[in-house]
């Protein structure tokens, strides 16, 4: 027999494996860096990922045991199969999918304004929302740094989460809704806002009401908002907007004679912090004329 006498040499390495994936789900917009631990992922000039069909080159870290692929976009949601490969021919067989799911998009935010120093519930709609243990709201414009809250699915089209209870007046462009223990943002929108306000109680006059009610009280104070309501002793009563220093209600009825406490709130019942009150007088009445 004649061999070849050129010196080309064949290397046998070790089969490639996939132990995790994580995050395991994305958009189908892609854009998302995946990170996969597995077994002899040594750097090597072929070495690529497989989401389904589509290959991509994976950046490689200090160690054999991971690697991060960034996921291509697709234009169906569903499961694909990911796979790695040193050498682009044969690929590890460990059955991993990576799941592309519609993307969401949020519409608007209820309510908008909120309270300062009170925690408010927020209600975010839209579409192609996901159900995660991992479902949080990000506040990052109202403070130096983050502030995240937990956030609860609700339906496909709405998420709910409570707001931090700032303390100052705000405005806030955007809030980001995230499903990823890393905090990735699933959902954004450049379009929200939330105003976080500090409404004040000055004064109330008049100052006094009989107990069958019905007196009109002109509550001077400041930040006052369209749709917020009196609430006398937490009875909650329409006012009248007048201006942002001006509302105007009607007493409620009361049984007992004395001093209530007078707040403001909003359409979805926080209460300001300053108050001031309204005294309940019994009602005139006649017995004798003279002469």
């Amino acid at each position: 027999l004649e061999w070849s006498n050129s010196g080309v040499t064949f290397t046998y390495k070790d089969l490639v494996q996939v132990f995790s994936v994580s995050p395991s789900s994305r958009p189908v917009n892609g854009g998302t860096q995946v990170s996969i631990t597995g077994a002899n992922l040594e750097m090597s000039a072929n070495f690529v990922c497989r989401f389904g069909s589509v290959t991509v080159v994976p950046e490689f870290s200090s160690t054999s045991s991971l690697i991060k692929c960034t996921a291509p976009s697709v234009s169906d949601p569903g499961p694909v199969s990911l796979e790695i490969s040193n050498e682009d021919v044969q690929f590890s067989s460990n059955f991993f999918n990576f799941t592309y799911i519609p993307v969401a998009t949020i519409s608007r935010v209820v309510p908008n304004k909120m309270l300062a120093g009170q925690v408010t519930p927020l209600f975010f709609e839209g579409t192609q929302f996901h159900s995660s243990m991992f479902l949080v709201c990000i506040f990052d414009e109202l403070t130096s740094e983050e502030i995240t809250s937990p956030a609860r699915f609700l339906s496909s089209s709405r998420i709910t989460c409570d707001s931090p209870a700032f303390q100052t007046s705000k405005k806030a462009s955007t809030v980001v809704v995230t499903n990823d223990i890393l905090f990735v943002p699933f959902y954004r929108s450049t379009s929200l806002q939330l105003d976080v306000f500090n409404p004040q109680v000055f004064s109330l006059n008049p100052s006094f009401s009989p107990l069958q009610g019905g007196t009109q009280m002109t509550l001077a104070g400041s930040d006052f908002l369209q749709g917020m309501h009196c609430s006398i002793d937490g009875v909650h009563i329409p006012a009248e907007f007048i201006d942002s220093n001006t509302l105007v209600c009607k007493a409620p009825a009361r049984q007992q004679l004395g001093s209530a406490t007078v707040r403001v709130a909003t359409a979805f019942g926080n209460e300001t912090a300053t108050k001031t009150f309204i005294l309940y007088i019994a009602d005139p009445y006649i017995t004798s004329i003279w002469p």
